[in-house]
């Protein structure tokens, strides 16, 4: 061997015996960094667990049809009370639209966020005659069987005095419905004929649906309502009829509550 092979030779083998050494040296520091990964890693793990489960968002679909007031109806009416719903004024305020649809006698309920003692609920028909006035110690109103028979087809307007013990008087802005007419109503007594009857809870969420897909906003509260009083501890009424709430601005605070209350509801399962 020549000697500058010979000095290759040399140089390989030191290079060679540098990165065996390296090597060893890697492998052995390699299981600390390991453990520390894991550490790091088990310490990620455990931070995540203790973070809350965000809330489920309910999706809302737009269910147009619910009111069937117009612009320039929604207008001439706020010109006659001096007034339009919402505002500054501490006088009650009616959970339905301006203009809804309604099957049989139903629930009217209101907001109030006054001082009142008491309440008196009016309602009128189209020539402005009033048909019933009856006192009320609370915020909602099921409209008896002994009063004046709502005339199929007809449109109806309904308000809520507030009374304090000042005898300041607040009304509300009037609200108003179209019963539904003869055709119509024996369509819907059909498709709820129809609802079976061997659950209680998924017939009377049946039946409110179909006063859903109906708008018919009187009876879709008032059913899913019912349901509630009920079956207070089921989660699906709420939901459900915090998605009709939700479609109008005037209900939105309610749909909040029941969607809320849906969530903890489930929450508790």
């Amino acid at each position: 061997m020549n000697s500058q092979c010979r000095s290759w030779f040399l140089l390989s083998a030191t290079v060679c015996g540098s990165l065996t050494l390296l090597s060893q040296t890697q492998t052995t520091s390699s299981p600390n960094k390991t453990t520390a990964t894991q550490k790091n890693t088990s310490s990620q793990k455990t931070v995540q667990k203790s973070e809350p489960t965000p809330k489920r968002v309910p999706v809302v679909t737009k269910l147009d049809g619910f009111d069937l007031a117009s612009a320039d109806r929604l207008q001439k009416q706020s010109m006659t009370v001096g007034a339009t719903r919402g505002g500054k004024h501490n006088r009650p305020i009616a959970l339905a639209p301006h203009l809804g649809r309604m099957y049989i006698n139903s629930r009217f309920a209101w907001r109030y966020k006054g001082e009142a003692t008491r309440f008196v609920f009016v309602l009128e028909d189209e020539s402005q005659t009033e048909l019933l006035r009856t006192p009320v110690n609370c915020t909602e109103f099921g409209y008896p069987s002994s009063a004046p028979a709502l005339r199929p087809g007809g449109t109806y307007f309904w308000i809520v005095e507030s009374s304090s013990q000042s005898g300041k008087v607040e009304r509300s802005v009037p609200a108003s419905f179209i019963v539904v007419d003869e055709a119509e109503r024996r369509s819907i007594e059909g498709t709820l004929a129809k609802i079976s009857e061997s659950d209680d809870y998924q017939a009377g969420l049946a039946k409110a649906q179909v006063f859903v897909e109906a708008r018919l906003w009187y009876d879709a509260v008032s059913a899913y309502s019912e349901l509630i009083t009920s079956y207070p501890n089921r989660p699906e009424a709420y939901e459900k009829r915090g998605v009709v709430y939700a479609q109008l601005e005037t209900t939105e605070p309610e749909a909040s509550e029941d969607f809320a209350r849906a969530e903890e509801l489930r929450s508790r399962r």
